[in-house]
């Protein structure tokens, strides 16, 4: 080779000048030469400099051809593929330079030894990063990640969304899984295009349409994005505002209710009144399977709804009116049962039976008829008043004069005409009981306080007393053992003293051996301790007692349970 174009190659090189030092090497390579292998390497140099590591590659390869026994080559392509982020071919191309260098190469050796430590380190941080990108759901079982993804679909609808849009495979396992798609839910968020997707992956066979108001104010709604949907397949369908029925009339579906058992209808505007009318009126038709109905805000005053509808499992009604109590009737397998602002119809002498029943909701409007009903299995009380009606108390005293009781779940807001004497032995009946509210009352709750703790002595005289004084022993038989989440919220009258004598007698004994045992009841009273208090806005209590009652959240936590929720929903506004 010419050793003048070369040197002054290597000269630009050590400048700087990248451009003009691969000039000199082009023009030392068509000389030729001996070592010719260094005008490849240095060329190689200038073009990683350059930016072009593809042209440095080929050079790389070049003086490894030309020069397969000297270490030239290897430490150049070893720098190349580490920057063209190929640590793996690094890491061999380095360990080829090492087994070429020589003995007395001292320097170059520690050069290369840092080189193959910086490979090293690439590779673990890219191992890292695979391992954190690394799709494992694809090792698993497909059964297993349709489970996964069916709890997060039945937890959030929505959520199946966005999993389409991770992974290939996560939208080609999702489409392939009928259950996923089995309910279409449109709200503001593109719900035509989303109606479009679900038909054309379910081929419009599905079991639920939810239509929220947000997709009611779509322009143009729904214009086709329903075309392809088998109306006929429909189990389910809940509907906000939409005037469903002009719909149905229009493609031609009046059929649609023929095959639903569940159906919820909320907020009927004006206009629409008398097409559900038209519909509930037609006692002549065939009978409906609803098993599971929610209307809101229709009138049914002069509907022949009864006669069309038999086997209810669950009837909800907020701001309706009850056409008679014959709907009622007409269900006796009712299990749930909820009326809101229902617009109450006298009965008469008509009687009730409803022998399935778990869970009864009332507010602001009673039918007479249930405070005469047959409700031997209620679970689940909940009534709520906004004024005087002697239908309210009907019910507790109804439940106390059958003399027993299966009540888990007792709410009363807001119920003046109920006695707190019916209450009391309401609750005595109710020994599986396990929450109980008496709130928003400008009645005196005390009475009802006292008598859950009635099986601890009274103290008359709380201030400046040391609680820790009195025995915390309760000893049977206690009102309510399995009591657990009390609500006294908006009581005037309630003070301090009673409820922490509550409080005390469903605390565990302290020297018995069950209370070393982390279980809420102690074996020798099997009382349960209260995980949650609740007394907003009561202001005869005594705030200073607050710390009374933190304290019992925290000692012995470790061995009771219970204790540790004490007082996590505790509210004392003064």
């Amino acid at each position: 080779m010419s050793r003048i174009p070369f040197q002054k190659g290597l000269a630009s090189y050590k400048a700087g000048d990248y451009q003009d030092a691969l000039e000199h090497f082009n023009e030392a390579e068509k000389h030729g030469g001996k070592n010719v292998h260094l005008i490849f390497d240095s060329r190689a140099a200038v073009y990683a400099k350059l930016g072009q590591k593809r042209e440095a590659l080929r050079d790389a390869k070049k003086t490894i051809d030309v020069a397969p026994e000297k270490w030239q080559g290897y430490a150049r392509a070893a720098r190349v593929f580490l920057q063209l982020g190929k640590p793996d071919a690094a890491a061999k191309m380095v360990s080829m330079t090492l087994e070429r260098l020589k003995e007395d190469e001292a320097d170059r050796r520690t050069s290369l030894l840092a080189l193959e430590a910086e490979v090293r380190h690439v590779q673990e941080a890219l191992e890292k990063h695979r391992r954190q990108m690394a799709d494992h759901t694809i090792k698993l079982p497909i059964e297993l990640f349709g489970e996964i993804v069916k709890m997060l679909v039945e937890e959030d609808q929505r959520a199946l969304i966005p999993l389409l849009h991770v992974r290939k495979h996560w939208r080609s396992v999702l489409e392939s899984m009928p259950s996923l798609w089995d309910t279409l839910v449109l709200t503001q968020r593109r719900p035509k295009q989303k109606a479009k997707l679900w038909i054309q992956i379910t081929g419009g066979r599905m079991r639920e349409l939810v239509v929220r108001e947000g997709a009611f104010h779509s322009p143009n709604w729904p214009g086709d994005s329903l075309r392809g949907l088998q109306w006929e397949r429909l189990r389910a369908c809940r509907i906000h505002r939409w005037d469903i029925m002009a719909y149905l009339q229009s493609i031609s579906q009046p059929s649609f209710f023929a095959t639903l058992d569940t159906f919820e209808l909320d907020d009927v505007v004006n206009g629409q009144q008398h097409k559900w009318m038209e519909l509930f009126s037609q006692s002549d038709k065939e009978e409906l399977p609803l098993q599971h109905l929610s209307l809101q805000g229709l009138l049914l005053s002069y509907s022949q709804l009864h006669a069309r509808v038999s086997k209810l499992k669950t009837l909800h009604l907020r701001n309706c009116t009850l056409p008679s109590v014959l709907l009622l009737q007409a269900n006796p397998l009712l299990e749930e049962l909820v009326l809101d602002s229902v617009n109450p119809v006298y009965s008469g002498d008509a009687t009730l039976e409803l022998k399935h029943l778990t869970l009864l909701d009332l507010s602001k409007g009673i039918p007479w008829v249930m405070g005469k009903a047959e409700i031997p299995e209620l679970r689940t009380l909940r009534l709520s008043a906004n004024h005087l009606q002697e239908a309210y108390a009907a019910v507790p005293q109804r439940l106390v004069q059958s003399n027993h009781s299966h009540l888990t779940e007792l709410i009363v807001r807001t119920c003046p005409s109920i006695g707190i004497d019916i209450l009391i032995s309401l609750v005595k009946l109710s020994a599986n009981l396990l929450t109980l509210e008496v709130s928003h009352n400008v009645g005196d709750v005390t009475p009802i306080v006292e008598a859950l703790s009635a099986h601890l002595p009274p103290s008359s005289n709380l201030k400046g007393a040391k609680f820790d004084a009195i025995p915390p022993t309760p000893s049977p038989p206690a009102i309510c053992p399995l009591l657990t989440h009390v609500n006294f919220s908006r009581s005037p009258n309630l003070q301090t003293g009673p409820l922490v004598r509550l409080v005390k007698s469903r605390l565990p004994q302290v020297d018995s051996p069950s209370a070393s045992q982390e279980c809420p009841p102690s074996e020798s009273s099997d009382i349960a301790c209260l995980l949650s208090l609740t007394i907003d806005e009561c202001p005869q209590v005594d705030a200073k007692w607050l710390p009374w009652f933190r304290e019992k959240r925290t000692v012995k936590a470790s061995k009771w349970d219970c204790l540790r929720a004490l007082s996590a929903n505790l509210l004392l506004e003064i």
